[in-house]
């Protein structure tokens, strides 16, 4: 099975008060390199990062080389823009793709494997992880929604794919790692 990651590290991080979400540190760590680093498996064969806000810094910070970066040069648009960029960036020979955001440092391995397995045992659906019923990341695709997403409009919600598919969600239960999102500095606060 093939799989492709993208990574969504675009946004400015507002609720931050200017830093770049995708180089915060955990420990000597960067969000962004913790995400690649988790993406290292023999079923994802291809990763793309996404970058908008303050590329050229994120990429001169990134130590990882087998990675493809994709500009999203809207990015002011919000997420969507970026998983359009993202998606329209995958290699043609997938078989689904996995959509990540970068501010999920806490995410752990088991995690990302058990969604790539309930993938493996249905690439028709799009699964999902969640922690008590609330949804989290990453995300895996079949290849045919890399169509759907880029037709979107870049002011709907990422998720308005997912509800619009709602009949193909296969969701897991797992810990709280696939919804630890941090976006504030209190959030932040309480980890480093």
């Amino acid at each position: 099975m093939r799989i492709g990651a993208i990574i969504l590290a675009a946004g400015e991080g507002k609720r931050l008060n200017g830093r770049i979400k995708a180089l915060i540190q955990i420990g000597s760590v960067t969000f962004l390199d913790k995400a690649i680093s988790l993406l290292d498996s023999p079923e994802i064969c291809e990763r793309i990062v996404v970058l908008g806000y303050k590329a050229d810094e994120v990429k001169r910070a990134l130590t990882f080389s087998n990675v493809s970066i994709a500009i999203n040069d809207f990015w002011k648009n919000g997420m969507t823009s970026s998983l359009k960029v993202g998606t329209s960036n995958l290699s043609k020979n997938l078989d689904g793709f996995m959509v990540m955001p970068v501010d999920l440092p806490l995410l752990k391995k088991e995690t990302l494997i058990k969604t790539l397995e309930t993938f493996q045992k249905d690439s028709s659906k799009i699964v999902r992880p969640r922690y008590r019923k609330i949804p989290g990341h990453p995300v895996i695709f079949p290849i045919e929604f890399v169509e759907k997403i880029i037709e979107l409009d870049d002011n709907l919600e990422p998720n308005t794919i997912l509800k619009r598919s709602i009949d193909r969600v296969k969701y897991f239960d797992t810990d709280q790692s696939c919804v630890k999102d941090l976006d504030t500095e209190v959030e932040l606060d309480l980890i480093l």
